[in-house]
């Protein structure tokens, strides 16, 4: 719960008298927030150390070599939804900090942390708390003021450059984010959250090579760190090496039946690792904690595709659908499922909407050709042709057959 963590920030060593009075100072302030969140029924909110990366990764089957995950098919592959949210680090553990919750609790949180920088305004634990609480709400350019402010009291808090880096890559300022989790990195080597956090933002730039080296450093410095299997095994699939992404997705999948990761985290590690059963499973009590999560719907979609299930796939793409309108995965793989089963009207109908709604989709327009060879015997070459160079000139480029 979010009012633990803020409890556990309490507890560090006190090795001499002046870290004694600091640790006093600070615990008034910590256990004021405590409370807050307490009354304010707190647990709803407990942070995530899962932070499985990015929608629309394709991790269905068989990669080409060098490129991200697509099953080299005569069909179109599914698209999964990852769950992600890098949590900002106000304390000492991977994950920990202020992370998720309703915004009334975060904004008791920074009222709190506000009061301890007006009794001492060169803290900078306050402010780089009060900056926690404000990337919660959403307020990026807030929290940035706010751990300008800490680092300026302090040049050697590792902690506000990961989280200056976070609201950065909040806000799609990736190469202020990359920066200041080098520099988290440069104060403090074995600083994991920060080698976490980086590894992410590389995935989401396409980098999976250098999401491997700090994701090596991650699981190094804590071997038992779920999610650091998980998204090695994610960036591994990328970079086509798929025996590794193979290893790395039952590594995180045995891990996860000890902690206490989500129904939906959990299931992405059995999906990757070919455990489709167990992964429905997981989705299956997901869905029940959370009935309105499109996400969910749309990867036992995919889970029912992959053991050939098209119609009970469409069930769940309907149901992703439904409750997001503007998913584009979700129509992007209904359309997969339409496909499958030889209803290319409908299967068209969807690719052109998802292309409409994410026109990088690269899987779309590939979905899109292969039904054009269907539909129209007397297709052009040069239409084709046209269709699979859109393919190969957008950003986000999966490798196709």
């Amino acid at each position: 719960m979010l009012a633990q963590s803020i409890l556990s920030q309490i507890t560090a060593p006190i090795t001499n008298l002046i870290a004694f009075r600091q640790v006093k100072f600070k615990a008034k302030y910590l256990i004021l927030a405590a409370v807050a969140v307490f009354a304010l029924g707190s647990g709803a909110c407990a942070g995530s150390t899962a932070a499985p990366t990015f929608p629309s990764d394709p991790q269905d089957g068989e990669a080409a070599g060098g490129a991200p995950s697509s099953r080299v098919e005569s069909a179109p592959v599914s698209t999964l939804s990852p769950s992600w949210s890098p949590v900002p680090n106000s304390s000492t553990g991977i994950g920990s900090g202020l992370g998720h919750g309703p915004a009334n609790e975060f904004d008791v949180v920074a009222r709190i942390f506000g009061e301890a920088i007006h009794d001492d305004p060169y803290d900078p634990w306050a402010y780089n708390g009060r900056a926690a609480a404000y990337i919660s709400l959403g307020r990026y350019r807030s929290a940035i003021v706010d751990l300008d402010q800490a680092i300026r009291l302090d040049s050697e808090y590792s902690r506000a450059y990961n989280n200056r880096a976070e609201a950065y890559r909040r806000l799609g300022e990736w190469r202020a984010a990359v920066d200041d989790y080098d520099r988290a990195i440069q104060v403090d080597p074995v600083y994991v959250v920060a080698h976490f956090n980086r590894a992410l933002l590389y995935l989401e730039l396409e980098l999976p090579l250098s999401a491997i080296q700090d994701l090596n450093e991650v699981l190094r410095l804590d071997s038992e760190f779920a999610d650091g299997y998980m998204n090695r095994g994610l960036a591994y699939e990328r970079a086509g090496r798929l025996q590794r992404a193979a290893e790395d997705y039952e590594s995180a999948a045995l891990l996860n039946a000890y902690t206490e990761l989500s129904y939906f985290d959990r299931a992405l590690a059995f999906l990757g690792s070919g455990r489709i059963p167990e992964a429905i499973t997981n989705l299956d009590m997901a869905i029940r904690e959370n009935p309105g999560e499109p996400k969910a719907y749309n990867n036992r979609g995919v889970a029912f595709k992959m053991l050939g299930q098209f119609h009970r796939a469409l069930g769940d793409y309907v149901a992703a659908i439904g409750l997001d309108p503007t998913y584009s995965d979700a129509y992007y793989n209904r359309g997969n499922a339409y496909y499958h089963l030889e209803e290319y009207e409908s299967a068209l109908l969807d690719f052109d909407q998802a292309i409409r709604l994410e026109g990088t989709l690269a899987l779309a327009y590939a979905g899109r050709a292969l039904v054009f060879t269907h539909l129209a015997l007397g297709v052009h070459r040069d239409l084709l042709e046209a269709e699979i160079d859109s393919i190969r000139n957008k950003r986000r480029v999966f490798g196709l057959s």
